[in-house]
């Protein structure tokens, strides 16, 4: 487990003393008990077996290792599926804003985008990320796009270890084929 309050304390003194570009340094206020870290560019990388599962990034991130709230999220999902292919296991998921509990691996993202291995992309409202289970609840309206689809739903799920997104209605979709 890491321990990242006496880091935080010690990275939030040397912000304080020294800034490294044009930022302001951080004020007292913005360092009370409640808060355990404040950090811009966070990135953060969980491996298991030597096997990199997932990255979580944000402009800027204040909270603890359990509840952050984050502004410019990006979690980058690795599936552990073996029935998936390598070059087929990379989800991008972007928030505007959220709520990110790194060490159970879940976020709520605002304004969400997901983009799939296989050219999908999938914007809508909220979204709930689970890393365990590897899953994404949605709340929209979402639309998803793919070459030569494109759907809208007012919910869905994505079961990013089958590479699978259900949606439910009222769903409005159209389907371009290329017999070429």
């Amino acid at each position: 487990m890491i321990v990242l309050q006496p880091l935080a304390k010690c990275l939030a003194l040397i912000m304080l003393l020294i800034s490294c570009d044009n930022t302001p340094p951080m004020t007292k206020a913005e360092i009370v008990p409640e808060k355990q870290f404040i950090f811009e560019g966070v990135r953060i990388e969980e491996h298991e077996a030597a096997k990199l599962v997932w990255v979580g990034m944000a402009e800027r991130s204040t909270g603890d290792i359990n509840n952050a709230d984050a502004q410019g999220v990006h979690i980058r999902h690795f599936s552990k599926s073996d029935s998936v292919n390598a070059s087929d296991q990379v989800f991008e998921i972007y928030g505007i804003r959220g709520q990110i509990g790194f060490e159970e691996r879940k976020a709520t993202l605002e304004d969400v985008r997901i983009e799939t291995p296989r050219n999908g992309v999938l914007s809508g409202g909220n979204a709930v990320y689970n890393g365990k289970t590897e899953r994404v609840q949605l709340d929209g309206p979402l639309i998803f796009k793919a070459p030569g689809l494109n759907v809208s739903a007012k919910q869905g799920e994505m079961i990013l270890s089958d590479n699978v997104i259900n949606v439910t209605g009222p769903v409005i979709g159209r389907y371009e084929w290329n017999p070429n």
